[in-house]
């Protein structure tokens, strides 16, 4: 029984992976960026409607910080939207699995039941994500094309530095996961967004507008606003207790 949850665990993963990707393809970066940002509001809704929280009502600061993260996302990846009908879909479809795969593995890793540790639950379904990712690449013949430009050699070095690359990203987003929840992951896929357009001013030199760097102030300030909102509530739960 476990290990058939850990196997529908890795469709979903994968599943998640093929639909980010091929939806990049098929609408511009700046309408990914904010289709995705809706991510936080997409994962409050399933946790009302699969888990039963927020019975009671979703607070108010909570709501108007990730409204602050939001539309500072929204003005820090400001450009040209460019989409189709399929690749608005694609889109949202990629972040509605984005959502539940959050939600998942706050479950698998912290729920009830299984509670896997994060290297136990990586160890247990990488191996499975592995062959249903490396059967998409090959039919969709992406290994052909990648072998066309590098040779086995440096084939062999860049899959083991990705590899392990992916080991360290997944083992800190679950192990995160696991302490903090799938709604404030989502706010930190956001924050992360910003940091990106941050860190590629500083190392390859781009410059940002006026609105997009405000938009980048909103997003950080947001995204204080809600972990200290978080903090404040576990202190409150401690002093109840």
């Amino acid at each position: 029984k476990d290990q058939l949850i850990v196997l529908l665990f890795s469709f979903l993963y994968t599943a998640n992976i093929a639909f980010s990707t091929i939806s990049m393809s098929m609408v511009s970066l700046a309408f990914h960026q904010i289709v995705r940002s809706m991510n936080p509001v997409v994962t409050l809704g399933m946790e009302f409607l699969f888990l039963g929280k927020w019975r009671q009502g979703v607070p108010s600061d909570i709501v108007s910080s990730l409204g602050v993260i939001i539309f500072g996302v929204g003005l820090a990846t400001l450009g040209d939207y460019e989409f189709t009908l399929a690749g608005f879909l694609m889109t949202f479809l990629g972040t509605i699995l984005s959502a539940l795969k959050g939600i998942t593995t706050h479950t698998l890793l912290a729920g009830n039941g299984l509670q896997f540790h994060p290297i136990e639950l990586i160890w247990r379904m990488s191996g499975l994500s592995f062959l249903q990712c490396l059967y998409m690449s090959y039919t969709n013949g992406e290994v052909d094309r990648f072998l066309f430009w590098l040779n086995p050699t440096w084939l062999y070095v860049a899959l083991a530095v990705n590899g392990i690359m992916a080991f360290f990203v997944n083992y800190v987003s679950f192990s995160a996961n696991k302490k903090v929840g799938a709604l404030s992951i989502a706010v930190a896929g956001n924050v992360k967004q910003v940091m990106i357009l941050v860190i590629s001013v500083w190392v390859f030199g781009f410059s940002i507008a006026l609105v997009n760097g405000c938009g980048i102030f909103m997003t950080l300030v947001g995204g204080a606003w809600y972990s200290m909102i978080g903090v404040a509530a576990k202190k409150a739960k401690k002093q109840l207790a």
